[in-house]
């Protein structure tokens, strides 16, 4: 439980540095060049991703030993994908009633960005942390279990990928 909570804390540090990053962008690019409301939060959520990611694997997440890391990346990107389109979903449907009026009012928009922004962040970040949990991240020692799922993907990745990333875990699992 305390391997846990030190990696939720670290995940939110994380985070905390990238929210700022992607609110950063997303109000540079609504307020100063009018950019759509859902459009220039995928800019700025895209732009963070690349930073949450690095940071992720490097303090957060240990590489699996059981996964080749281009699967890896693919699962990442899954993952932020789909956050991704929940984080569009609530700008879209919290701003859209604002920038489709005849007279839009600039300030209505900006103010209604930054509470959608501030909502999405909240339900993307569990997605976010409960999803990589689950496909990316190596589990405790003494934990490792045969039939999950990112094991199961992990080694189908390693028998599937370039022979020099191929392990003795992915010739065992060839044998099997």
């Amino acid at each position: 439980m305390r391997h846990l909570l030190a990696q939720f804390i670290k995940f939110g540090v994380i985070g905390f540095v990238c929210f700022f990053i992607d609110w950063g962008v997303l109000n540079i690019l609504v307020a100063f060049f009018h950019v759509n409301p859902t459009m220039a939060g995928t800019i700025s959520f895209l732009i963070s991703l690349v930073v949450n990611y690095v940071a992720s694997m490097r303090y957060v997440f240990q590489h699996r030993s059981d996964m080749a890391q281009w699967m890896e990346l693919v699962l990442f990107v899954v993952c932020s994908v789909i956050g991704l389109g929940i984080n569009s979903g609530i700008i879209w449907a919290m701003t859209s009633p604002f920038t489709r009026a005849a007279h839009p009012n600039r300030a209505m928009i900006i103010l209604m960005t930054n509470i959608a922004k501030i909502i999405a962040t909240i339900i993307v970040s569990v997605w976010n942390f409960v999803s990589r949990k689950l496909t990316i991240d190596v589990p405790r020692p003494g934990h490792e279990e045969d039939n999950t799922f990112a094991r199961r993907i992990g080694l189908w990745s390693l028998q599937h990928g370039p022979k020099k990333y191929r392990t003795p875990a992915s010739e065992a699992y060839k044998k099997a």
